[in-house]
């Protein structure tokens, strides 16, 4: 799939989301970096070895490029100010990266877009919230709302995708 499409489907995911004002086509082709084993034809060299704080490209993507992956996820981390595309070789690989600890429930995470044979896939998550004695429905807006969010459990985090 060409990086353009899938910029393009992430953007329109991400149309109303609170706190994705930064992600526009300029801002991803400058920092977007890549991690698995399928596109690292693009990938941004001084970021390989996957440690903050991350280089933006010296010569930004055109979107001409091709990415490849069954099991993709678009990352972006405003607070680090990095953006990543992640490939996986199965559903449970990219169900375990969003379920875990550097997953979405990471207050410095903003956004995980899954794309699965294509086409975004949406998901929700939800936890085993004590206080109310139910399951409860993760929200991202949420998080960004609670003056500290560190160190906040997510007991019995579960992935349920939509649609």
């Amino acid at each position: 799939m060409r990086l353009s499409r899938l910029v393009s489907l992430v953007l329109a995911r991400l149309k109303d989301e609170a706190g994705s004002d930064h992600l526009n086509e300029r801002y991803i082709y400058g920092s977007l970096n890549f991690s698995g084993g399928r596109n690292m034809h693009v990938a941004n060299p001084p970021n390989e070895e996957r440690k903050p704080p991350y280089k933006r490209r010296d010569v930004s993507l055109t979107g001409e490029e091709e990415v490849g992956g069954d099991y993709l996820l678009f990352v972006d981390a405003p607070h680090d100010m990095w953006t990543f595309l992640e490939d996986y070789d199965t559903r449970g690989e990219l169900e375990a990266r969003i379920l875990g600890g550097g997953g979405l429930t990471n207050p410095f995470v903003g956004c995980m877009i899954a794309i699965v044979d294509g086409e975004p896939k949406d998901y929700e998550l939800t936890y085993f919230d004590e206080s109310a004695g139910a399951r409860k429905r993760f929200a991202k807006s949420e998080q960004d709302a609670d003056p500290n969010p560190f160190g906040r459990k997510y007991p019995e985090l579960e992935l349920r995708w939509l649609g």
